[in-house]
């Protein structure tokens, strides 16, 4: 049985954690929370599909947290279906990059962010799609998920979806943010599902 460690604020227990990481967290009515997501995080989520390669340098999606907006965002999973509409040969993976700044492309409207509760007041993120253009922080992605490669119009490769080390750990501060993006060499019969979801605090 794994060991376990009280967080004390104080002389108020905040939080239960094993040796492995894991939490069990004290919410401020006395309850329990058995989820990974902080109490008062709003999740959200967003995604675009069928979408095809070009032959050029390219930015699917980016996902911005403003400068200003006094949240923190914190990403859960990031989802990839690669796949062909006929035979591909370049291997040009889909790369996901932290970026500093995002503008330009299309971006979502607010109101069509997807919520998880219709209730809840809309993101306060920016998603862009349309090849925005960005800032990338660093030189190497922290994702990436390779094509279909097929010789007929019938391929797929394994869907890819990510989840961050025990659930919860990849942070966007205030004026910091993710992109989904390819280099040029790209296949134009590869086609692409992906989004994220994450939470708002």
């Amino acid at each position: 049985m794994a060991e376990l460690h009280i967080a004390v604020d104080g002389v108020t227990p905040t939080s239960i954690q094993d040796a492995s990481g894991h939490k069990l967290a004290i919410t401020s009515n006395g309850s329990i929370n058995v989820t990974s997501v902080p109490e008062g995080a709003l999740p959200y989520t967003t995604l675009v599909e069928d979408t095809a390669s070009v032959t050029t340098a390219n930015n699917y999606l980016s996902i911005f947290n403003p400068v200003g907006s006094g949240k923190t965002f914190i990403f859960y999973q990031f989802t990839c279906f690669p796949y062909a509409t006929a035979a591909t040969g370049p291997t040009v993976n889909m790369e996901v990059q932290r970026i500093s700044a995002a503008s330009g492309g299309t971006q979502l409207a607010a109101a069509n962010i997807n919520k998880f509760d219709t209730l809840q007041p809309n993101s306060a993120a920016e998603v862009r799609t349309g090849n925005p253009t960005v800032t990338l922080v660093g030189t190497l992605p922290v994702l990436a998920i390779p094509p279909a490669i097929t010789s007929a119009a019938v391929g797929v490769s394994s869907t890819a979806t990510i989840v961050p080390p025990t659930g919860a750990l990849f942070i966007c501060h205030a004026g910091e943010g993710l992109v989904v993006r390819q280099s040029a060499g790209s296949d134009i019969d590869e086609r692409w599902s992906m989004g994220f979801t994450w939470t708002e605090m």
